[in-house]
């Protein structure tokens, strides 16, 4: 097996730096409104304490954002990786885009994620370090993504979804298959996503399991693309991208991983945070960690919140709104992830607690209580697909919902009420 990286850690890590960091300056640049807030789609910020930056302060920490992400990009083009201009531009970048996450957490999309995982640890450690600790977090993507979508929801929802868009464009029809072939096939779709993720892990498996990581990643371009589902733009991109960041993580070997490297002051932080990166995920069914951050994407056992606004209601709401509305009925049920892919492009935090934040901003838009109705929705039973649901109509039962949470569940800006629905 080739042992090119061994002669130069520090050019391959100078590459997947520039390619991670093109990807998501583009991505960045696509979603723009939601790094700015513009107050169309109510913002719900991680903690009710957080201040809205407002329009001008949020695109100057964007642009600084930017400016530091390229720099280092280009920069470390030229210096060695482990320059302090560079690892300084790498920090700055982390704290400026976790500065923007907290204020909305809309914004914490899970391409986001891995940018702000993946500067921590090129910041912290050695190139070495770098690559192996971004390799290992990618395991992890596929690992837990794949875990996520082993139960009765995924095989009868949103599995069956994917595989009748990839079946298509050939003439088959899943949903006339018997049904032991059709959950066979639907299976698959995690079961690789693990086995690609655990023969990435070993030397001898690797090459093949980086063949399988670009076939699946082609896949879901097929399944998501304007062809296919016609997701966001910054779902294909991100996929493409994670092809050409693999290609360079994966396809060769380190070297001896016992030769001494200099010790950095923040490496034990660093991997203290990718023990908990791939740790947490495991708790994601029992409500202790995210779905975004487990990358439970596409599963179909999240908790889920359906909002319905009144017909009477809908000239006082925000027009963008309308497009995204159920066809017929007195109450016409909002597609929340449609509206916020056609305001700023990219869609919600599937998070039960983001989304009645904005239902709740809803029924309070412009100052004002608006007839809003909620239907909140448990995680799905793994077995069985069942779930619990409850009801809530207007401000103050959507606000009572939301207080569950151990983490704020409620818009940014709260009034016109009355001070029971306050906090």
């Amino acid at each position: 097996m080739s042992r090119v990286l061994s002669s130069d850690p520090h050019r391959t890590l100078s590459r997947f730096r520039l390619t991670i960091s093109a990807a998501t300056l583009v991505m960045l640049a696509s979603s723009w409104p939601l790094w700015i807030d513009s107050g169309e789609i109510p913002r719900v910020p991680f903690v009710t304490a957080i201040p809205s930056l407002g329009a001008e302060g949020s695109t100057l920490v964007l642009v600084m954002l930017k400016l530091s992400i390229a720099t280092a990009a280009v920069w470390g083009l030229f210096r060695r990786n482990d320059g302090i201009g560079v690892r300084l531009l790498e920090g700055a970048a982390v704290v400026l885009g976790t500065a923007l996450v907290l204020g909305d957490q809309h914004r914490f999309q899970p391409w986001f994620y891995q940018f702000l995982m993946a500067f921590v640890f090129l910041s912290a450690g050695s190139a070495k370090e770098g690559i192996r600790w971004n390799r290992a977090f990618i395991i992890g993507i596929y690992v837990h993504s794949g875990l996520s979508k082993l139960d009765f929801s995924f095989t009868h929802e949103t599995g069956l979804v994917f595989l009748q868009a990839l079946c298509r464009p050939i003439g088959l029809h899943p949903e006339s298959w018997a049904n032991p072939t059709r959950a066979a096939a639907i299976l698959a779709m995690p079961a690789g996503e693990i086995l690609v993720g655990l023969g990435l892990i070993f030397r001898k498996t690797r090459r093949i399991a980086l063949l399988g990581t670009i076939a699946q990643h082609l896949a879901l371009v097929a399944i998501l693309g304007p062809w296919g589902l016609n997701h966001s733009l910054n779902v294909l991109l991100w996929n493409l991208a994670l092809i050409v960041e693999n290609v360079l993580l994966f396809s060769r070997e380190l070297d001896d991983p016992r030769e001494a490297e200099n010790r950095r002051t923040l490496a034990p932080l660093a991997r203290l945070a990718l023990a908990v990166a791939l740790v947490m995920p495991l708790t994601e069914r029992l409500g202790f960690w995210d779905a975004w951050p487990s990358f439970a994407l596409y599963a179909g056992h999240v908790e889920r919140v359906e909002v319905f606004v009144q017909e009477d209601e809908l000239p006082r709401l925000p027009s963008s709104l309308r497009a995204c509305l159920a066809p017929e009925g007195a109450w016409r049920q909002v597609d929340l992830t449609a509206w916020s892919r056609a305001i700023r492009g990219t869609p919600v935090n599937p998070q039960a607690r983001a989304c009645l934040g904005i239902a709740e901003g809803l029924a309070l838009w412009n100052g004002r209580p608006r007839l809003v109705l909620v239907r909140w929705w448990s995680r799905a039973d793994p077995r069985n697909g069942r779930r619990e649901s409850i009801e809530a109509l207007g401000a103050e039962q959507i606000h009572k919902l939301g207080d569950r949470y151990h983490l704020n569940a409620h818009p940014a800006i709260r009034k016109g009420i009355g001070d029971a629905s306050r906090r």
